[in-house]
């Protein structure tokens, strides 16, 4: 399955100390060992940078980095125009950053991996709360939605398990052979 980790549950888990809750840490573990697709939002990288040089936590991109390059389960959603557009739906989480990292896990319509009591609130995504898996009011905007044609879920997925750096160099009308 896949997940959203947000900022403190990735630090948290980098660091192998602080809580998370049991599931999410189990989720982790799991992901480390090649059973779950983690998603790491760009936002996430920009908040390690900022409380980095903050200095208010051990951890910096070089370890996010080193975690890329250990394992392909944990994965770089860049912050775009569909993420910012289901941003503005997500109003019951008022700090910016949050918001955007709620907006990623609702666009993706995966689960968040948080321990922040704000983030799961919302009614926006689906959260662990207690060691339980809580649903929540999930309403994914089509792409479509967004003025562009909609891509089969399948064709999505797929295209989440591709590194970015490929993605971004495929250009329209550009093909990728899948063998």
């Amino acid at each position: 399955m896949d997940y959203l980790v947000d900022t403190v549950a990735l630090v948290r888990h980098l660091r192998g100390k602080g809580k998370i809750g049991n599931r999410a840490r189990q989720i982790l573990r799991e992901a480390d060992a090649g059973q779950h697709i983690i998603a790491i939002s760009a936002v996430t990288l920009m908040e390690i940078l900022y409380l980095k040089e903050s200095r208010r936590i051990p951890i910096d991109l070089n370890d996010v980095r080193w975690l890329l390059t250990q394992s392909i389960n944990y994965r770089i959603v860049p912050i775009d125009f569909d993420v910012v557009a289901t941003a503005a739906s997500v109003d019951d989480v008022p700090e910016l950053h949050d918001r955007l990292i709620v907006a990623t896990a609702k666009w993706l319509n995966i689960p968040i991996l948080t321990s922040d009591s704000v983030i799961q609130a919302s009614r926006h995504v689906q959260t662990f709360r207690k060691n339980r898996f809580s649903v929540t009011d999930l309403e994914k905007p089509s792409v479509s939605e967004l003025g562009m044609q909609e891509l089969p879920a399948h064709l999505v997925k797929y295209m989440l398990r591709i590194p970015w750096s490929i993605v971004f160099q495929l250009r329209k009308g550009d093909s990728l052979k899948i063998e």
